[in-house]
């Protein structure tokens, strides 16, 4: 149901845990069960809220590509029942090329694990090219299996856009 004090009131609570006062936990646990648009791509914007820093985004990227629509989520929410859910979302869209390239290179990394892996169980070669084919086939497993997470959370997110909420 919507509602324009409860929008209003996650507006204050977006603006408090962007600010550092509020933890995500707490979010969450007022506004997990909410069916409102606006609210639930509030909770999906902290959700996806990308790293900043060194091994994150540039400050700028962050920006344009996350605060910018969030601060306009965060404006319609402060509308409350007349506001509506912007154009551009923080949320990271997926498209069926995402889908593809993850696919492809969960099958690629899964298939060089396995070649890797057959080389080493036959044993045959010097020491040094067996320790190659070990490291090998552990480090593209782990780029398989994390290429699977990938296709698991596309897939979870592609569920969750198309949902009733939207």
């Amino acid at each position: 149901m919507i509602d324009g004090e409860n929008r209003k009131y996650a507006a204050v609570l977006g603006r408090r845990y962007f600010a550092g006062t509020v933890t995500c936990e707490a979010l969450f646990e007022h506004f997990g069960a909410s069916d409102d648009p606006l609210i639930r791509e509030l909770l999906l914007s902290i959700l996806h809220e990308p790293r900043r820093g060194f091994w994150g985004v540039r400050e700028s990227r962050w920006q344009k590509s996350f605060w910018d629509p969030v601060s306009a989520l965060l404006t319609e929410l402060e509308k409350g029942v007349e506001g509506q859910v912007p154009p551009r979302s923080a949320v990271p869209g997926t498209t069926g090329w995402a889908f593809l390239g993850f696919s492809v290179f969960t099958l690629w990394a899964g298939g060089l694990a396995a070649e890797h892996g057959l080389a080493f169980w036959r044993g045959a070669g010097p020491t040094w090219e067996m320790a190659v084919h070990a490291v090998s086939t552990v480090i593209m497993a782990l780029a398989a299996a994390a290429g699977a997470i990938g296709i698991r959370n596309r897939i979870l997110l592609r569920r969750v856009r198309r949902s009733k909420w939207q």
